[in-house]
C-alpha cells in the first residue's frame, strides 16, 4: 500500500458485524467494497414472524446499497484469499464468474451456516429458517398445506397429516416460530379455515430437557407453561440423530375384483434406516388406471401405523385391511400402496415407499336389443315401445337404474335429442334377462 493512496478494505458478509462496520466506517478515507451473496442486512430475531405474515419481509431487511451508497457492493461468494499478495478470489453469485479483488485490509464477517450434523435426509426433506428465502419457503409451504387440506377430495386423515408441523429445536428461533404459528392459527386461520383447526398439531422436538436452554429458568418455565396451555406438543430429550427409511417390500391382494365391492389388501413394511422410526404415520392404498402415483388416482383407504412405533432398524411389520373400491370403471387397473403417504416420518430415501399390484376390475355390462316400436305415429299420440336388456358382464348388476326412451331427429343420442319420453319402471337386476315395456306419449 502506498502512503499516498487510499487504502482498500474488502468486507466479507452482510450480517450484524459486517453491517455495523460498514455503517460506521469513514468511506471518505477508505475504499470500501462489500462482497456477499446477500445484498441486504437481515434482522434475524424477527425472521420467524415473517413466516406467518406477522411482519412483512421488507420490514426486517435493509439494502446495503441504500444504507451506504458510497460503498461498493458486489454480489458474490468469497472463494479464496492469497494472503501474501493481498488478493481475494471471488465467484459471482449469479453466474459463477471468478474474479480477483486487491485489498489492503480484509474484514471477514461471514457469520455461520446451519449445521445438519451429517444427519441423512435433513438437507433434502426439511425447511431451515436462517435466511429470507427460508421464511418465504416456509410461508408458501404453510399456505399449500392448508389449501390442499381444504380440497373436498382430501379425507380427514389426509388433512390431519397435512397440518402437522414439526419444529426441531427448542431454542429462541424454534420457540418463536412455534409461538408465531400458534398465534397465526388462533388469530387468522380460525376465520379462513374454521373446519381445519381440529386437524392442526404443532410439535417441538428438543434434545435437552429444557426449552430456551441458554435463558433464565423463570423464562424457561413460563414458555413451557404457555405451550401446554396452547396445546403445543413439546417432546423433551428428543434428538434427531438420524432419520429412518421405511420401505414397502410386499403387497398382496386379489387379482380380480368387482368394481365398487370390498376387497382385502395386505402389505409388509421394513425400516431400512439406521435408527428407529419414531413418528406416527399412515399407510395408504390408491386405485389407479396406470402404475404411477399421481393426482388422478382414487383414494381407497388409510391404515394408522402408530401402533408400530417405534419400528427399529431392520424390523418389519405386516398389516392388512378390507377396503371398498371406488368406481373407476372396469378393466385393467392398479392397486398402489404407499407407506408414510403424508411424509410424517423423515427418511433417507422416499423413492422406495410405493408398491404396485395389477388388478382386473369386472362389473355388469348391460346391452339393449330387440327394440320394437311402430314405424309411424300421430303427433301427441301414444305408442307402445318394447325392448330387451341383457347383462353380458361377469357379475350381477346390483343397483337400480332407469331405462329411457327419447325422440330424436337422427339416429344418434346427442345434444339434438328432441324430447324425452316417459321412462320405464326402474328394475333391480336379479335375473339374467328382463323385457321392459312402456306406453310413451309423443311430444
Amino acid at each position: 500500500m502506498s502512503l499516498t493512496s487510499t487504502p482498500n478494505i474488502v468486507v466479507l458478509g452482510t450480517g450484524f458485524s459486517a453491517f455495523s462496520f460498514v455503517k460506521k466506517v469513514d468511506a471518505s478515507l477508505l475504499n470500501v467494497t462489500v462482497v456477499s451473496p446477500r445484498n441486504h442486512f437481515l434482522f434475524t430475531p424477527l425472521l420467524p414472524s415473517t413466516t406467518v405474515g406477522t411482519i412483512e419481509f421488507r420490514s426486517i431487511i435493509e439494502s446495503i446499497r441504500v444504507a451506504r451508497p458510497e460503498v461498493e457492493y458486489i454480489q458474490a461468494y468469497a472463494h479464496s484469499a492469497d494472503l501474501e499478495r493481498n488478493i481475494l478470489v471471488s465467484e459471482g453469485a449469479l453466474d459463477q464468474t471468478r474474479f480477483e479483488l486487491p485489498y489492503d485490509y480484509l474484514v471477514i464477517a461471514v457469520g455461520s451456516k446451519s449445521n445438519t450434523y451429517g444427519i441423512p435426509g435433513v438437507g433434502e426433506y426439511t425447511l431451515p429458517l436462517k435466511e429470507l428465502a427460508d421464511a418465504r419457503a416456509i410461508r408458501q409451504r404453510i399456505i399449500e398445506c392448508f389449501e390442499q387440506a381444504a380440497n373436498p377430495a382430501i379425507t380427514d386423515t389426509e388433512s390431519k397429516h397435512l397440518l402437522q408441523f414439526v419444529v426441531v429445536g427448542g431454542g429462541p428461533t424454534g420457540v418463536e416460530f412455534a409461538a408465531e404459528m400458534n398465534d397465526f392459527l388462533v388469530d387468522d386461520l380460525r376465520k379462513v379455515y374454521p373446519s381445519l383447526l381440529p386437524f392442526v398439531q404443532i410439535t417441538v422436538l428438543e434434545g435437552s430437557h429444557q426449552l430456551l436452554g441458554t435463558f433464565d429458568a423463570t423464562l424457561q418455565e413460563y414458555t413451557a407453561r404457555m405451550f401446554r396451555r396452547q396445546r403445543i406438543n413439546v417432546r423433551m430429550g428428543s434428538l434427531v440423530v438420524r432419520v429412518a427409511d421405511l420401505r414397502a417390500v410386499e403387497l398382496t391382494g386379489p387379482a380380480e375384483a368387482v368394481s365398487e365391492r370390498q376387497i382385502t389388501v395386505s402389505w409388509t413394511v421394513e425400516n431400512r434406516g439406521a435408527v428407529p422410526a419414531l413418528l406416527q404415520w399412515y399407510d395408504t392404498v390408491y386405485l389407479s388406471t396406470d402404475p404411477f402415483y399421481d393426482g388422478n388416482d382414487r383414494h381407497v383407504g388409510d391404515l394408522w401405523a402408530g401402533d408400530r412405533v417405534p419400528l427399529g432398524p431392520g424390523e418389519t411389520y405386516t398389516a392388512g385391511q378390507a377396503f371398498a373400491l371406488p368406481n373407476l370403471g372396469v378393466g385393467e387397473r392398479f392397486l398402489l400402496f404407499i407407506t408414510d403417504r403424508y411424509e410424517n416420518q423423515a427418511e433417507t430415501d422416499e423413492t422406495d415407499n410405493v408398491l404396485v399390484r395389477p388388478i382386473t376390475l369386472v362389473g355388469p355390462d348391460l346391452i339393449v336389443s330387440d327394440s320394437v316400436s311402430p314405424e309411424s305415429a300421430v303427433l301427441n299420440g301414444t305408442v307402445d315401445v318394447s325392448w330387451t336388456v341383457t347383462n353380458q358382464g361377469a357379475v350381477p348388476a346390483p343397483a337400480d337404474w332407469y331405462d329411457y326412451v327419447v325422440l330424436s331427429a337422427n339416429a344418434f343420442l346427442d345434444a339434438f335429442v328432441h324430447a324425452s319420453l316417459q321412462p320405464a319402471i326402474g328394475v333391480n337386476w336379479e335375473t339374467w334377462r328382463e323385457v321392459g315395456m312402456a306406453a310413451a306419449t309423443l311430444n
